[in-house]
This record gives structure tokens, sequence and C-alpha cells, in this order.
């Protein structure tokens, strides 16, 4: 995923009916920016954190609007993949850890633990807590996805944003093209008690803007 002062991604969302089927587009398109950096010490070593701010379609992060801003997401790379290390708020840090969420390279059936990095577009309406952890699991290494910008060959790991058994866990799919970021996200439910997923919707990729480093 490159990460670069400037870099953005925007989707559009989808909403699907239980099985799968429908997919109405949103009229409007939201994503997410790389606008900042924070240096963090991270294991006795100064480390560059990128700041990902929810965006409106228009790249502006959402900290000019009032009441609505719920800071940005620190990330960087490290040697084994993407590392979530922690919120900021304000050029203030809410909450700091050092989790890796996206392994890479990786194998199918990987599972790592971390704190909940729960990225949808509209924002953190199912109100997670700071510190939720959960675990990401590689569940494909080349599943394709088909979006508004192209045509996809994926690593998807699944992450579980909400477990209450014996009712139902949310979980999200984040599709990861190496070398582009999240392409898209698919959101769905697990009933225990009917032992069956139902899907919600989905967010695919309408256009993005990278930097390497």
């Amino acid at each position: 995923m490159p990460l670069n002062v400037g870099n953005y991604w925007l989707y559009r969302e989808f909403e699907l009916e239980p099985d799968g089927s429908g997919g109405e587009p949103d009229e409007w398109q939201y994503g997410f920016v790389i606008d900042g950096t924070m240096t963090l010490l991270i294991d006795g070593d100064s480390t560059k954190c990128f700041k990902l701010f929810h965006c409106w379609e228009d790249l502006k992060p959402y900290y000019d609007k009032p009441g609505s801003f719920e800071g940005s997401k620190l990330i960087y790379h490290g040697t084994k993949g993407i590392y979530y290390a922690g919120i900021e708020r304000y050029d203030t840090l809410k909450i700091t850890f050092n989790d890796l969420i996206f392994p890479y390279p990786v194998k199918k059936g990987e599972i790592v633990s971390g704190h909940v990095f729960y990225y949808n577009i509209l924002g953190n309406y199912s109100n997670i807590p700071d510190d939720a952890v959960s675990e990401y699991e590689c569940v494909s290494t080349d599943s394709l996805i088909s979006t508004p910008a192209g045509d996809f060959n994926c690593i998807v790991y699944r992450l579980a944003y909400h477990d209450f058994p014996p009712l139902f866990r949310g979980e999200v799919n984040y599709f990861i093209k190496p070398g582009i970021g999240i392409v898209g996200m698919i959101m769905m439910v697990y009933h225990y008690n009917l032992d069956e997923y139902r899907y919600l919707r989905k967010t695919l990729l309408t256009d993005y803007q990278i930097y390497n480093e």
C-alpha cells in the first residue's frame, strides 16, 4: 500500500441484498487521503507514520468538518507489512500501539492479531472503541474483484469488527492490490443461530492517486 503525502483513494458504496444480489450505487464518492505525517518512537527507533484521514470527494480531510472529525489513523511500512501505530487528533496522540495488520508477503490462512483497523468510508458509525482488538486472517492471495477503477487480483484479509456470540459477528473483507492499496471492501454479518452469512454492502475503488515513497 503506497504511503506518501497526497496519496488518495476514492470509493463508491453499494448496498446489497442479504444474498449478495442487487447493488445500487451510492450517489456520492468518499474515501481516504494521506494528509500529513507524525514521527513516533517505535521499538527504540524514530518511525515516520502517515496520517490516513477520511475525505470527501473533493479530497478535503474530515478535520475541517465541525462535529465529524474522528482523527486520523497512523500507519507505516515495516519489515513484515503494513503496521497500524495509533490514532491522532489535531496532532495529539489519542492512543498508540504497534500492530501488524496486513502482513506482506503473506500465505493463505495466516492470522495476526491487533487493534481494529476499521476503515469504512463513511466513518466509524459502528462506534468501534479505539482499543478494540481482533484478528486479521488472509483468506485468499489471488481473488479477482471488478471495480469502476479496473479489475484487480487481490490479497483478501478478513477482519471481525464486532463479535457478539451467540447472536452475530460483523466482518469486513479487505481486497488489497499490492502496489495500489485497498481496492474493495465487502461487509457481511454471520448469524450464529442460522449458521449463515448475509451480505450488507460492498465498497469499490473509483479513483486513486499514488506516489511511492
